[in-house]
């Protein structure tokens, strides 16, 4: 995946100066609406030593956002995967070149995501139950559509994000981890810890309940609930989600 092919409405405001005979130019201030949601840009596009035409260098915050607004511009599907509130800070270093986009672009960062929910069903189905089964509610009780709030740090060279200080947070469960993402071919790897409410064993039901209980002492919290070491692969479109087991 190196670009997105959605037509997308932009509306700029902006200070920028320019250097005649060099032709670099000093963004003072650039204000980007799409279509909901604006990013304030400042930086600069200059030439630098023994480097052909001009490297952009660029900070950008996003205020109050909306989070499809920002997944469009990157994702082919006809709809962005994901809703929800976003802010973030990130400095990016955008060099010539005739590589791809996604090659040549170098960032460092902080995003915090609110309230997201997901545009795909059975996502958000499978997020519902494990907010239930982690929260230790009773089979039989309602299950309630909840949303998500992400945070974290990250950085990109060469196509490949890497995440770190990741928080993902649901009533009843909070995963935190690391990993990496491959923005070209959408390979997933992340490693991190699930910490619930309810023990284990009273996530899951019937003879897989049984089995666990022995493993409640393993993944036990000081307090109560559990904290479980969990990993995610595969790619972004069929992701793999797995329990690690202490020792493995």
């Amino acid at each position: 995946m190196t670009h997105s092919t959605h037509p997308v409405p932009l509306e700029t405001k902006f200070s920028a100066p320019v250097d005649g005979p060099g032709g670099d130019v000093i963004l003072n201030s650039l204000d980007v609406s799409f279509p909901r949601t604006t990013a304030h840009v400042e930086g600069t596009g200059a030439g630098k030593h023994g480097q052909p035409g001009k490297t952009a260098t660029l900070n950008i915050t996003v205020r109050d956002g909306h989070v499809d607004d920002v997944l469009r511009l990157f994702v082919k599907e006809s709809k962005p995967p994901m809703q929800g509130g976003i802010n973030f800070h990130t400095h990016v270093v955008w060099a010539s070149g005739n590589h791809p986009f996604i090659k040549k672009v170098a960032l460092q960062g902080e995003f915090d995501i609110a309230h997201a929910q997901w545009e795909n069903a059975e996502r958000q189905t499978r997020l519902n139950e494990l907010s239930k089964r982690a929260s230790g509610k009773k089979k039989d009780e309602p299950t309630e559509s909840v949303t998500a709030d992400i945070k974290g740090a990250a950085t990109m060279t060469g196509g490949i994000a890497k995440l770190s200080d990741v928080s993902f947070k649901i009533p009843g469960a909070e995963v935190t981890a690391h990993g990496t993402y491959n923005l070209e071919d959408t390979k997933i790897n992340f490693h991190g810890d699930l910490k619930t409410v309810a023990s284990i064993s009273n996530e899951t039901t019937g003879i897989k309940a049984v089995l666990l209980k022995p493993l409640d002492p393993l993944f036990k919290r000081k307090h109560a609930g559990s904290v479980v070491p969990v990993a995610a692969t595969g790619t972004y479109a069929n992701p793999q989600f797995g329990m690690t087991l202490p020792g493995r």
